[in-house]
C-alpha cells in the first residue's frame, strides 16, 4: 500500500483521500466552494474536480489543479 501511495501524484493523493475520508471530503468540498462560489464533485475516474453543474463542464484536472 506505501509503495501504491508513493506513486501518486499530489493530485490523485488529495482525490483518493477526499474520496475515502468523509471529514477530509467536507474539508475539501467547502474550501473549494469558498474559492470558486460552487458546488464540487471529486472523481477518481478519471481523475478531476468538477465545479459547479455538470453540463456547464468546469472541469479541474491535474495539470489546471496546480494552476489553480
Amino acid at each position: 500500500m506505501a509503495q501504491l501511495i508513493s506513486q501518486l501524484t499530489d493530485f490523485q493523493y488529495l482525490l483518493m483521500v477526499a474520496t475515502l475520508d468523509m471529514e477530509v471530503h467536507d474539508l475539501l468540498k467547502n474550501a473549494f466552494r469558498f474559492f470558486t462560489h460552487s458546488e464540487v464533485i471529486f472523481s477518481l475516474d478519471p481523475p478531476q474536480i468538477i465545479v459547479g453543474p455538470i453540463e456547464e463542464k468546469h472541469i479541474i484536472t491535474e495539470e489546471k489543479f496546480y494552476d489553480f
